[in-house]
């Protein structure tokens, strides 16, 4: 079976969201692609040691991330994502690396996946988040 890179936004979003999200992402992929797909789960825990002794945490996270993308046959994320530095990497990469890659926009997606993204953009006034 096929695997499948899911990328969403992760930041200051609760855990209900961000599943949320990959679960509409995955059928969406599986659309796609025709067939069942694996999700490759980009989710990873540090130790606290671990954590207090880098700079960047989100740098962290995307280097793991990036690890886990070399697993996949395909990828699946979000176009419009300029405020979402890790994700626009990891389409970046997906793209300079051949990855077979769908984007899709998040006010094209049902269930309201993406609706507390939107939220806190309209609380933030547009500011980069």
């Amino acid at each position: 079976m096929k695997r499948v890179f899911i990328s969403v936004p992760m930041r200051n979003r609760s855990d209900e969201a961000i599943e949320k999200s990959i679960e509409y992402l995955h059928k969406v992929a599986e659309a796609w692609q025709g067939e069942p797909l694996t999700p490759i789960h980009n989710f990873v825990e540090y130790p606290e040691e671990i954590m207090d002794a880098v700079n960047s945490p989100s740098l962290l996270y995307l280097g793991a991330s990036i690890e886990k993308m070399a697993l996949a046959e395909c990828y699946i994320g979000l176009s419009d994502v300029e405020n979402f530095s890790g994700c626009s990497c990891e389409n970046y990469i997906a793209d300079k690396y051949g990855l077979e890659r769908l984007l899709v926009r998040m006010d094209q997606c049902d269930d309201g996946v993406f609706n507390d993204i939107f939220e806190e953009m309209e609380k933030t006034d547009g500011e980069s988040m």
